[in-house]
């Protein structure tokens, strides 16, 4: 895998920033009864475009390419199967526009469009007529809101943002949602509310993840979720940094896939709701050592769906001078149900290791140690993640 990313200024008012990436894998399928080896290739190229027109008026657009391609090599099957090998690709092109204007000392107003185009393609070779599959759609989406400042002299100390949100997607009904958020702030402590209605189509790499690698399904999947929570934020400047959320969601037509007890893997979506709690937490000392970490714990009204943790926890440790640095990061998930029969998937923890040093003012180095101990580790069923992994790679600064 390789990736790069830049940006460039155009004159005074006017910046291009754009980003890129290509992975390949192989992987061997031990436990699949059917595919003995996958490849997997995926590509993505964005370009972003900002443009200042006037101190109050700020325009950007963007274009994103993305491409995903899977081949299974299938066993020796006897005929009545009628399996072979099958090849599999989704392409998306994406197009954005949001302009934001400061309308008033007061208040700001923005409004984003966007739209994406899929194709895709999945073929598979058996012994006797092969059987091909191809599907094109297209999705947009309308947003917009306005938000008061903080600083403003009309409700000092209050935040205010009311957003809106339509969405469309071929051969889906349409949904339209929003958000409302409001806080206020007594000194060093922020607290505040937020409810929300959003509706997205599912990542195509997600549902192949969720998927345990059995299928590739070449369909658009729209996910809702409605949040609501509060919360309360403590910062000194310069030093700690502390916030708390609880509250409730709910997401509509979550996809998942159910082993079943024949060993089949089965595709729906379902309605999940869960309680939840966050604890977050940023600490500098001595302005060369840094500290932070999320604790998560979620509540769900249901345990018969595979793959949900109740815990997760993120933390952080990083050590820095003039023109190094070096961090510590640990990742944790507890036990969580691995399919219908109420197999489990023990905790999971991670450590991973990250080197950035730069030479000559123009030239940086990074080194990653990603899964630092060499650990197994696996977050969905038959499905094992590497061992430990080292990636380096380059920046130069013009």
């Amino acid at each position: 895998q390789f990736s790069f990313k830049g940006f460039s200024y155009l004159g005074e008012s006017l910046k291009i920033s754009y980003d890129g990436f290509h992975a390949g894998s192989i992987l061997s399928l031990q436990d699949n009864p059917f595919y003995k080896k996958q490849k997997r290739n995926s590509s993505e190229l964005n370009v972003d475009l900002e443009y200042s027109q006037t101190e109050k008026l700020f325009h950007r657009g963007g274009f994103k390419l993305f491409g995903l391609n899977i081949s299974d090599d299938s066993r020796s099957l006897p005929v009545s199967f009628g399996l072979g090998d099958k090849d599999s690709n989704v392409k998306k092109k994406s197009f954005d526009y949001e302009v934001s204007w400061d309308y008033s000392e007061n208040f700001k107003i923005f409004s984003i469009m966007d739209y994406s185009y899929y194709s895709g393609e999945k073929k598979e070779t058996a012994k006797f007529p092969s059987n091909k599959e191809s599907f094109k759609s297209d999705e947009g989406r309308f947003r917009g809101g306005v938000s008061k400042k903080e600083e403003s002299e009309f409700l000092r100390g209050f935040r205010v943002r009311l957003n809106w949100d339509f969405h469309y997607v071929l051969s889906l009904k349409n949904f339209s949602g929003g958000e409302f958020y409001s806080a206020y702030r007594m000194k060093n402590f922020l607290v505040g509310v937020n409810f929300s209605q959003s509706g997205k189509v599912l990542d195509f790499s997600d549902a192949y993840l969720t998927n345990d690698l059995s299928d590739f399904i070449l369909e658009l999947k729209r996910i809702k979720e409605n949040k609501s929570f509060g919360f309360v934020e403590y910062e000194l400047p310069d030093s700690l940094k502390t916030s708390l959320k609880a509250g409730k969601n709910v997401e509509f037509g979550k996809y998942v896939f159910y082993k079943t007890k024949d060993c089949l893997y089965l595709p729906t979506q379902i309605d999940v709701g869960y309680e939840f709690v966050d604890f977050e937490i940023y600490l500098p000392l001595k302005k060369m050592v840094q500290i932070g970490g999320l604790i998560t714990y979620r509540n769900y009204d249901r345990n018969d769906i595979p793959y949900l943790p109740k815990y997760l926890a993120n933390a952080n440790l990083k050590f820095y001078r003039k023109n190094f640095s070096i961090e510590l990061r640990a990742h944790y998930s507890s036990n969580m149900q691995a399919n219908e029969k109420g197999d489990k998937i023990p905790f999971q923890r991670r450590l991973d290791l990250i080197y950035y040093h730069t030479v000559f003012r123009q030239f940086d180095f990074r080194l990653e140690v990603r899964n630092l101990e060499d650990r197994e580790l696996t977050y969905r069923e038959n499905f094992y993640l590497p061992g430990r992994q080292i990636l380096f790679g380059t920046r130069m600064n013009f």
